[in-house]
């Protein structure tokens, strides 16, 4: 009694290793994008050279993730501390834009609260 090997071996074998690559190059893919930052490889220095910057939690951005629109994008900026706040200037920098820097304002004893349209 012979085994007859199945007439579609090939195709399953090759739908397998098909798989197993795309699964390879969408793990590398990843790995590469998850590496690169504009900020950090360049837009940090450009924008403020050698300033020392710090990470404040009090600032609240509300804006959308993606533009549905891209020719105006409301973008809504907030300190929420209490009282008159210790900083005076805020630059909005929107990462991976053509133009990153989009806008500096500056705050002279008020409220940091800034609405504003995008484009």
């Amino acid at each position: 009694m012979s085994r007859r090997r199945d007439p579609d071996w090939f195709l399953r074998w090759f739908m397998y290793v098909m798989m197993v690559l795309f699964a390879i190059i969408v793990l590398l893919a990843s790995q590469l994008y998850a590496k690169t930052s504009t900020w950090d490889d360049w837009l940090k220095e450009d924008t403020f050279g050698n300033d020392y910057l710090f990470y404040d939690q009090s600032v609240q951005i509300q804006a959308p993730y993606r533009a549905i629109d891209p020719a105006g994008v409301g973008v809504t900026l907030r300190d929420s501390g209490i009282g008159i706040q210790h900083f005076t200037k805020l630059t909005l920098i929107i990462d991976d834009n053509p133009t990153p820097c989009c806008a500096e304002f500056e705050f002279h004893n008020i409220e940091p609260f800034v609405m504003t349209n995008v484009e």
